[in-house]
């Protein structure tokens, strides 16, 4: 039953998970909650990546833009820059330091593993088919567990998404948005 105040956006997200997850009519209605699970945690790794990614394509775009009077050229070389050209830019340029360049690299990793791995919960085969000890959701020695994207990596990452966020209102209040934004 949702909750009065409830948005209709978040009762239809989760009905399609629940129907897409759970079928209504199967004897075996719960066979995929395992891979739920890991969905879920997948989600959310792409969630906060790619929200943390735009923020500094937006940072790149306007350290880049203000060396430039080309602005469609810049806009177009920012867009096709891959998610690891974006964040090595971004600490070339004095938008973020050491240390959030190495976390953030430490994302994008996991983003890639998650995104090019089906089984999250099995080790990593490699095509030799050799097996490795590792999990392809592993994060700072251990497994990506629904304990550990609570308390700690949305710990980490909310952080510095909401810096990179200030930072992007510091910049943008009452400024136009870019080609790059829209």
């Amino acid at each position: 039953m949702a909750a009065p105040d409830e948005p209709q956006s978040v009762r239809e997200g989760l009905a399609l998970l629940d129907y897409h997850f759970f079928p209504q009519a199967a004897d075996n209605r719960y066979l995929r909650a395992d891979s739920f699970r890991e969905n879920v945690i997948r989600l959310i790794v792409f969630d906060m990546h790619l929200a943390i990614e735009e923020l500094l394509r937006s940072q790149v775009f306007d350290s880049l833009s203000q060396r430039s009077a080309q602005q469609q050229e810049t806009a177009d070389y920012v867009k096709g820059l891959s998610s690891r050209q974006v964040l090595d830019l971004a600490v070339q340029l004095g938008g973020i330091d050491a240390h959030v360049y190495e976390q953030l690299r430490e994302l994008n990793a996991l983003r890639n593993r998650a995104a090019h791995h089906w089984d999250l919960n099995g080790p990593i085969v490699r095509r030799s088919g050799e097996a490795t000890a590792a999990f392809p959701l592993a994060w700072r020695g251990k497994p990506l567990t629904p304990a550990v994207v609570r308390d700690e990596f949305l710990d980490v990452y909310g952080h510095t998404y909401r810096s990179l966020f200030d930072a992007w209102l510091q910049a943008h209040r009452g400024a136009p948005r870019s080609s790059v934004e829209q």
